[in-house]
């Protein structure tokens, strides 16, 4: 069983948002690479388990630079957690939304 960071039990218990939440999860499970790699499932991915850039897959050999990633993976926060406010009809804590977003993003 995996056990959430002592950083994730910190930002919970301070009240961090989803967003917070989010982005400090992902960080610790899929890193911070600014080069593309191989996930687990052999997919292409690069930044906090992009798969996609601009619309178009993450290909071998692809390099964004740090600034690029923080954006990117931004993004990619910001609509999963939105998807979850129009899809979710019950209220959710700001962990229950983050980490049923971490799914999406």
């Amino acid at each position: 069983m995996n056990r959430l960071s002592k950083t994730m039990m910190a930002l919970i218990i301070g009240g961090a948002s989803s967003l917070t939440l989010l982005n400090q999860f992902l960080h610790e499970e899929e890193g911070d690479r600014t080069h593309a790699y191989r996930d687990a499932g052999g997919v292409w991915t690069i930044c906090k388990g992009l798969t996609h850039v601009d619309g178009k897959p993450v290909r071998k050999g692809m390099v964004l630079t740090p600034v690029q990633c923080d954006r990117l993976d931004r993004e990619q926060e910001q609509k999963a957690l939105a998807l979850i406010d129009r899809i979710v009809k019950v209220s959710l804590t700001p962990p229950q939304k983050a980490g049923i977003a971490s799914f999406c993003a």
